[in-house]
């Protein structure tokens, strides 16, 4: 459905401006959602990645790109 695409789309933007260094905050203000709303799609997103925290982030998607 059109909504789990854009809800895939947030959920990569989230993470992406995480890695960027970006604060809850504004990263909700971007979104146009509620910081609790972007903490628990993150949430959702790094169990599904399994991994635990912005650093492991990081280093995924260092090694994302690097392929």
């Amino acid at each position: 459905a059109a909504s789990d695409v854009y809800k895939r789309q947030v959920q990569s933007q989230i993470l992406l401006m995480t890695a960027e260094g970006a604060t809850t905050k504004a990263i909700a203000e971007d979104v146009g959602y509620a910081a609790s709303t972007v903490q628990a799609l993150r949430s959702a997103s790094y169990r599904q990645l399994k991994i635990k925290n912005k650093a492991e982030l990081i280093l995924l998607l260092s090694q994302v790109n690097n392929v």
